[in-house]
């Protein structure tokens, strides 16, 4: 009788077994929700306007617009014309120093640009800025690169760019574009003719 009061003690004290984990949603049969993809750009027209900031290590502060118009003949690809205006000035202490020795700068002033490119989408993804449904963004995450030239008040300097870039929905007509451009260019001058810039530039526009 002892023995049989100290089993079921035991089996009394035991830890209760772990219930099984909860089948992950779809593996079990239920059905699952995917959200569509709601930035879609398969035969369709982007065109943007904005801002941006040609940073080349030269005398000058560059500040400019840009115009762009890309087309997507599939999600994956796209290829886009860009023409940019520079608003471009000697920097108040290198204008200080030329005017105190006499000289001019060697470096050229960026005026324009005129691009032409290939984008490739690389990821799409979805963030929810504030847990509400109508603050989720969807985005493309792309690279793109570019060839052409940057008009400078000397010449048209041959360039090339290479840039990361984001795609942003806003809503079914509108949506943002971020760049960080990589240039390199060709210019004639004394010191070395290869022209190293970094062109971030951030604009907004319509999809037809």
């Amino acid at each position: 009788m002892s023995a049989l009061l100290l089993a079921a003690s035991l089996l009394a004290a035991a830890p209760a077994a772990e219930p099984p984990p909860p089948a992950s949603p779809g593996l079990d049969g239920s059905p699952v929700r995917v959200e569509r993809r709601l930035l879609q750009k398969n035969g369709h027209f982007f065109f943007t306007l904005g801002a941006d900031y040609f940073i080349r290590g030269d005398y000058y502060v560059s500040p400019g617009m840009l115009l762009t118009a890309s087309y997507y003949p599939s999600e994956r690809d796209g290829f886009d014309l860009e023409l940019g205006a520079f608003f471009s000035l000697i920097s108040p202490p290198a204008d200080a120093v030329f005017r105190s020795v006499g000289l001019v700068p060697d470096a050229q002033r960026p005026m324009g640009l005129m691009m032409l490119g290939y984008r490739r989408s690389v990821g799409y993804g979805k963030v929810m800025l504030n847990g509400a449904l109508d603050s989720l963004i969807h985005f493309d995450l792309q690279v793109a690169g570019h060839a052409g030239i940057v008009i400078t008040d000397r010449m048209a300097s041959p360039s090339v760019s290479l840039s990361p870039a984001l795609l942003i929905r806003v809503n079914e007509r509108w949506f943002a574009q971020a760049d960080v451009a990589v240039y390199a260019s060709y210019e004639t001058r004394q010191s070395s003719p290869l022209v190293i810039g970094i062109l971030p530039m951030v604009t907004a526009g319509v999809t037809l």
